[in-house]
């Protein structure tokens, strides 16, 4: 009977571990990722929610043709595949020429795509990382 006990015991003990482990990944998912192509920075906010969903704001801030700083911002959701992050893009983030969000999370990395194929990697950071690729951004054009 111990060693039925003992099986069981690790049995409990494996459970928690993994469950553990898949709340650790969510965590990692958490927080504010912010990348840049060419003349547009982009930050995105994601909060993981019950049943493997997220859910999060995406901003982008660009200057213009006439040299002035414009802003978009968008909710955006989806859920946790495995390893994979599956976006629900509304027809705002097709507006604002977000075609696809990739991931490759478990190095805190997010790949955005835009309209005609180029894509940002968006590193996890914080908003200040945003806020100083904006006034970077503003200081070059």
């Amino acid at each position: 009977m111990s060693a039925f006990l003992r099986a069981l015991r690790w049995l409990s003990l494996t459970a928690c571990f993994c469950v553990a482990s898949l709340a650790a990944r969510a965590d990692k998912l958490d927080g504010v990722y912010v990348g840049q192509i060419d003349r547009t920075v982009y930050m995105l906010q994601i909060v993981t929610t019950r049943n493997a969903q997220w859910t999060g704001r995406l901003e982008q801030t660009f200057v213009d043709q006439d040299g002035q700083t414009q802003t978009q911002s968008a909710p955006i959701n989806g859920k946790l595949s495995g390893p994979h992050l599956v976006t629900e893009l509304s027809q705002t983030n097709l507006d604002m020429g977000i075609v696809a969000l990739g991931s490759t999370f478990q190095s805190r990395v997010l790949r955005l795509t835009i309209k005609g194929g180029a894509t940002a990697q968006l590193y996890h950071t914080d908003q200040y990382a945003y806020q100083r690729q904006i006034a970077a951004l503003k200081a070059h054009h």
